[in-house]
């Protein structure tokens, strides 16, 4: 969480509150501590540890991050939002490889058996069900990430005609969505087996909470990009 101490106690309130009340816990959380981020040094390390949160508690249960905006910071995901550019701005120094393998992330051939799951997840849709734009989007996205397969391979894979298929193709490309899809088919989990394929076959894309990097707020009063300016910010961690 970044932002005024004021809105990472809220937050903290809020998703202990909502924790509470969905596992029904008989106690309380133990009182959140925060830490003042004073210099870009610290910054980097305290993103680094959200990064790398499920594995530190051993709790790998969102191997792809879906429930972050770590994927938009890498182009993995299109959602149209200012994430991607905040982060340049706060972080210059943070290199793409430096967060992908914090992900821990590795490159493979393209998945293009999971093309339809995995253009999902680029735009942080459930499945390619339904007519409604952003669908549509994806649908179309996914159909010219895959130049490499016959309009009747792609057809079989995304459940529609070839005819379908063949008009997506001669549709101007949103290249940002498209690149998107292509990183999600090429990037996939380190140390993977049959209980994170369970995992990853479940499909389920929709951010879950916006308790991660996902839910970074920015003081618009302080300018952020100088390493001085650190001093109203507050990380959250938990012990």
């Amino acid at each position: 969480m970044l932002g005024t101490r004021e809105q990472a106690g809220d937050l903290a309130r809020r998703v202990q509150h909502q924790l509470r009340f969905k596992l029904s816990l008989p106690s309380r959380f133990e009182r959140a501590r925060f830490m003042p981020i004073e210099t870009q040094r610290h910054l980097e390390r305290a993103v680094r540890y959200l990064l790398r949160q499920e594995e530190h508690h051993g709790i790998d249960l969102d191997p792809r991050h879906d429930g972050s905006s770590a994927p938009d910071i890498v182009g993995l995901r299109v959602l149209g939002t200012e994430i991607p550019q905040r982060m340049a701005t706060a972080l210059p120094r943070m290199r793409r490889e430096e967060i992908l393998d914090s992900m821990r992330l590795e490159s493979v051939p393209p998945d293009f058996e999971r093309l339809a799951d995995l253009a999902a997840a680029a735009c942080a849709l459930p499945d390619l069900s339904g007519n409604q734009p952003r669908v549509v989007a994806a649908r179309t996205a996914a159909i010219q990430a895959a130049p490499e397969l016959s309009p009747g391979e792609v057809a079989a894979l995304l459940g529609i005609t070839r005819r379908c298929v063949e008009r997506a193709r001669k549709r101007p490309r949103n290249a940002a969505l498209v690149r998107a899809i292509c990183l999600q088919l090429t990037l996939r989990p380190r140390e993977h087996g049959d209980e994170l394929d369970d995992v990853l076959a479940r499909g389920v894309h929709t951010p879950r909470d916006a308790t991660g990097l996902g839910g970074s707020v920015f003081d618009p009063s302080t300018p952020v990009a100088s390493s001085r300016a650190f001093g109203r910010i507050s990380a959250w961690r938990d012990p």
